[in-house]
């Protein structure tokens, strides 16, 4: 936070150069060193912990998500009673006696 603007700006433009001369897609990460601590083992290791650490979300956007899960587990709980509401072809008399069989607990699958 100390650094100049002229260095913040040159150490900008090299990491651009230094990009674009290897490509996105032969680099596996991307690192941004602000001491020498975040150069080591420890600073990678503590980089990928914080990469791979769930979004910090404010409380009204923790209520909204669990808002919309609550309504998408109602919804699609409710929307199978509409999906299955019967059958549409009669049974033969075979058939009733299987399911009335099933229900009664009388068989098993």
């Amino acid at each position: 936070d100390e650094t100049p603007v002229r260095q913040k700006t040159l150490y900008a433009s090299s990491r651009a150069a230094f990009r674009r001369q290897f490509g996105d897609g032969y680099l596996a990460d991307d690192l941004l060193c602000n001491d020498k601590e975040d150069l080591c083992l420890k600073g990678y290791l503590k980089h990928l912990a914080s990469k791979n650490a769930p979004v910090p979300l404010t409380q009204a956007e923790q209520q909204a998500m669990e808002a919309t899960s609550d309504q998408f587990t109602r919804a699609s709980m409710n929307d199978s009673q509409g999906s299955f509401g019967g059958i549409q072809f009669s049974l033969t008399d075979k058939a009733a006696e299987a399911v009335r069989n099933f229900a009664n607990q009388m068989c098993s699958y």
